[in-house]
C-alpha cells in the first residue's frame, strides 16, 4: 500500500554530526522534539480512505491514505486506491466521515483528487512546497495510513532528484520523481 508522500524540509542539524556525546544526546532530543511537533501539525491534514468496488467480478473493499489540499474539500490520494470505486468514505483525523467524488485521476503518475461536499471545521490543509527549493539530504517525512491502519509517520531524506521512473500501472514512466 502505497502512501502519498508529504514532503516537509526538515533543515535540522543532523543528529549524526561530530561531537561529543552530550551534544549528539541534545541533537538526538531536539531532532525527536522537532519530529514529534511536525507530526501533530501535520497528521490532522491526512486522512484515512476507504472505498467499495462493485464489478461483474463481484464486490471489493480497498484502503489508503490521502491528504487535504484546501477548505473547499478537494483531497488528493493515489489513483489506484480510488480506481473503479463506487463508494469513498474520508475519515478525517478528528474520526468525523464524509463521502466523496472522483474529481480526476492521472493513470501515469498515480494520483487522484477527490472532493467531499462537507469539510470539517477544524480540516487542517496541508501546504504544498515548491520542489524547486528540495535538496539531496533534505529530510523527508511520510505520514499515512498504510494498511488502514491510522497515523503512521516515517522518516527519511531526500536521496535524489531528477529521477524517472516506471508508475507501475500505467505504460508510460513518471519523469522528475524525487526519491527518498
Amino acid at each position: 500500500a502505497m502512501e502519498p508522500l508529504l514532503h516537509s524540509a526538515l533543515r535540522a542539524t543532523n543528529p549524526a554530526s561530530t561531537g561529543t556525546n552530550g551534544a549528539n544526546g541534545a541533537a538526538l532530543a531536539t531532532t525527536s522534539n522537532l519530529l514529534a511537533g511536525r507530526y501533530e501539525q501535520l497528521s490532522p491534514g491526512v486522512v484515512n480512505i476507504d472505498v467499495l468496488v462493485e464489478s461483474a467480478e463481484g464486490s471489493g473493499q480497498g484502503a489508503g491514505s490521502g491528504f487535504i489540499l484546501d477548505r473547499e474539500g478537494h483531497i488528493v490520494t493515489n489513483n489506484h486506491v480510488v480506481a473503479g470505486a463506487t463508494d469513498i468514505v474520508v475519515n478525517f483525523a478528528n474520526g468525523l466521515q464524509a463521502e466523496a467524488e472522483v474529481l480526476g485521476v492521472d493513470d501515469d503518475s498515480d494520483l487522484a483528487v477527490i472532493k467531499v461536499e462537507q469539510m470539517p471545521e477544524d480540516a487542517h490543509p496541508l501546504p504544498l512546497v515548491d520542489s524547486d527549493l528540495i535538496q539531496v539530504g533534505d529530510w523527508a517525512i511520510a505520514i499515512g495510513n498504510p494498511f488502514g491502519l491510522g497515523g503512521s509517520m516515517t522518516l527519511g531524506i531526500i536521496s535524489a532528484l531528477g529521477r524517472t521512473i516506471p508508475s507501475g500501472v500505467a505504460q508510460f514512466s513518471i519523469p522528475q520523481a524525487i526519491q527518498t
